[in-house]
């Protein structure tokens, strides 16, 4: 009998050894996954940190008048004609499951089509979005703002470090540099944001 609860006692201890080891070795490897919650919010993540990112509809410039970097910093919905929505509001929140560091990073993918909108011609500039704005990027020729890596024909409009739960928030405007010469032809530039989130 005392040699049928050893063994017993021996079987749970492997058992206990085994799990443990299970959940150390799960732990330490990281899967990103992606997955799209209706229109409006994505979910990203790995085992150690859940994101969830919070976008608008695409970005779309068409027949939009150029105008200054003064007006454009300012820019709010029907304050200029062309500038129907003025600004885009986005938000990235993310919660540490435990102990995390991570770099994120905010970009655009140029989703323009014929006839398009050169983007040298298109200006960005990035708020937090708050009462009393504070700038995140200074206005800055799409075509020049950083490549991203993630997708062909990416921009970054942010990037940023953390190591521990945080929400942040992000306005874009957009808008037709004064360089831009009006001609008779009706081009476009679209955009979408997205974001990517790295251990």
């Amino acid at each position: 009998m005392k040699k049928n609860k050893t063994t017993k006692k021996q079987i749970f201890i492997v058992i206990l050894i085994s799990i443990l080891m299970i959940m150390v070795i799960g732990s330490s490897y990281s899967i990103f996954y992606y997955q799209r919650e209706g229109n409006t919010s994505n979910v990203i993540g790995t085992k150690a940190i859940t994101c969830s990112f919070n976008e608008e509809t695409p970005i779309s410039i068409t027949s939009a008048l150029p105008i200054s970097d003064e007006i454009g910093k300012k820019l709010t919905s029907g304050i200029f004609p062309g500038y129907d929505q003025g600004y885009y509001d986005i938000s990235l929140s993310c919660d540490c499951q435990g102990p995390c560091n991570g770099v994120y990073e905010i970009y655009a993918l140029n989703l323009s089509d014929e006839p398009k909108l050169d983007p040298k011609y298109v200006k960005a500039y990035v708020t937090d979005g708050e009462e009393v704005e504070t700038e995140l990027l200074p206005v800055t020729k799409f075509n020049e703002l950083k490549e991203s890596s993630n997708e062909q024909d990416a921009k970054i409009i942010y990037s940023g470090e953390f190591s521990k739960d945080f929400s942040k928030k992000f306005r874009l405007r957009l808008w037709v540099s004064e360089e831009y010469e009006i001609d008779n032809i009706e081009r476009n530039f679209k955009t979408k944001l997205n974001a990517k989130i790295n251990e």
